[in-house]
């Protein structure tokens, strides 16, 4: 036994003067030496092994939360007011409730997917042209129970149903269904009815039913999924009619970003030129490390003269727009430009300017971007802006923005205008975050014109995460 001052040992057959041999300890190893450094040559060869080496892919397995709306952030709600006011007008007022549930468990393996907003119009011109009679309105752009998380080889969705890998499908309220395999693709129907475009209410009018499919293929150096869809829609603007498209996504040598698709269709009371009702492709990639390419290709040769949604239904036409961007040390110069065309009226238009951003002017706490674009054709005119991103600890994050534009369109009388935004997003809790912004413009009809216009709009938002 022990005490801070002395020690009592009690052994079998120890005497008062008995001494006892020690073994020595052993001695210490003697240090490793440190492996020789691997040369940079040899480094850069097992590099660029791994890099080539394929990968397979690995379903992800989340994992089984308990609640009704699981541990983690699933569900967002906000509350907000904007207000509009302008030279000549009364300002206008509204307020907003926005709902989003991603994946709600629900038990048995089906989620919940919820997107939903609620506007009350508090101060409304009657001049208003967005559903003027209803100061009250609901939007449900999502609404369905899924159960495609699982591991098994079934995936279901039902309800107001975003379509899943179904390219060119609208949002239905009705079904989908699908078999698939991991790793290799899916194969499924999906019937139900379409809401309205523009108020998103449920109708018997437009309709959809048909069969999807997609596929994974490829590995290493080239590696591509497919999207196909062919369907009978139903529609008051077109009638009957049956559509087919093909969606595809390549990624090559891991540099090269490609994808593109085309849609047909046949019967109905209106015809695309050729049966091709669009068709598009893209590429970008970055040939150089610090030198990042894109351009894209659209046609669209669906017509409808006399459509009664003109905005849904643009028309025959083509476009191209093309950018590239160059990265210098801490500077990211870049430029773009396009063309398009209206088949129907051969009006064109081009545009073209630089942009030049310096993302870390201030550091860890932001930078700012100048942009000018000069633009040609039918819709003449010309802009410019200048834009700063300012960070305040981790919590707070400002956007300002300032710009010029003119609209110089041949018939018309030139429009000059000059304007101000500003926007900030603050975290109050890891749970609650307050958005606002303000908007202020003015101009004058014509450069010469002293008769000013301008208006200012402003919004607020309080937004919680659970």
């Amino acid at each position: 036994s022990v005490a801070p001052h002395f020690a009592t040992c009690r052994a079998e057959g120890a005497r008062p003067g008995d001494t006892f041999r020690l073994a020595r300890p052993a001695p210490a190893p003697a240090p490793r030496p440190l492996p020789r450094l691997v040369a940079a040559e040899e480094l850069d060869r097992r590099a660029a092994a791994i890099a080539a080496e394929p990968y397979a892919k690995v379903d992800y397995q989340a994992r089984t939360e308990g609640g009704p709306l699981g541990a983690s952030r699933r569900a967002e709600v906000s509350v907000a007011h904007a207000t509009w006011a302008s030279t000549g007008f009364a300002p206008w007022q509204q307020e907003r409730a926005d709902v989003s549930i991603r994946g709600a468990h629900l038990g048995a393996g089906f989620r919940l997917y919820a997107d939903l907003s609620a506007l009350r119009w508090t101060a409304r011109p009657a001049t208003a042209r967005d559903r003027p009679e209803e100061r009250t309105q609901l939007y449900v752009w999502e609404a369905e129970v899924v159960a495609r998380d699982g591991a098994g080889p079934f995936a279901l969705a039902a309800g107001r149903v975003l379509p899943w890998g179904i390219p060119g499908a609208p949002v239905l309220d009705g079904i989908q269904a699908g078999l698939r395999r991991a790793g290799t693709g899916e194969i499924g129907a999906f019937a139900g009815y379409v809401p309205e475009i523009g108020t998103l209410r449920p109708t018997g009018s437009r309709s959809t039913v048909g069969a999807y499919g997609s596929a994974d293929l490829g590995s290493g150096w080239l590696v591509t999924r497919q999207d196909a869809r062919a369907a009978m829609v139903t529609s008051p603007e077109l009638g009957t009619r049956f559509e087919g498209q093909l969606r595809s996504y390549a990624l090559l040598g891991r540099t090269v970003n490609a994808s593109g698709g085309v849609r047909v269709g046949a019967g109905g009371d209106r015809q695309a030129q050729g049966n091709i009702d669009a068709a598009d492709v893209e590429l970008s990639g970055r040939p150089l490390p610090r030198l990042a390419v894109s351009g894209a290709f659209r046609y669209w040769g669906l017509r409808i003269p006399d459509a009664p949604a003109p905005a849904f239904f643009p028309g025959h036409e083509r476009r191209a727009d093309a950018s590239a961007g160059l990265e210098l040390g801490g500077l990211l110069l870049s430029a773009t430009a396009g063309l398009s065309r209206d088949l129907s009226t051969d009006l064109e238009r081009r545009y073209a300017g630089p942009e030049l951003a310096v993302p870390r002017l201030f550091g860890a706490s932001g930078g700012v971007t100048l942009g000018y674009v000069e633009e040609r054709g039918w819709i003449a005119g010309r802009s410019a802006y200048a834009q700063a991103v300012l960070r305040a600890g981790s919590r707070v994050r400002l956007t300002t923005r300032i710009h010029y534009a003119a609209d110089d369109r041949a018939g018309a009388d030139a429009d000059h205008e000059v304007g101000a935004f500003a926007a900030v997003s603050a975290d109050l809790a890891s749970w609650l975050s307050l958005r606002a912004s303000v908007l202020a413009r003015g101009g004058a009809r014509r450069a010469t014109d002293v008769e000013r216009s301008g208006g200012v709009d402003g919004y607020v938002e309080l937004a919680g995460g659970f």
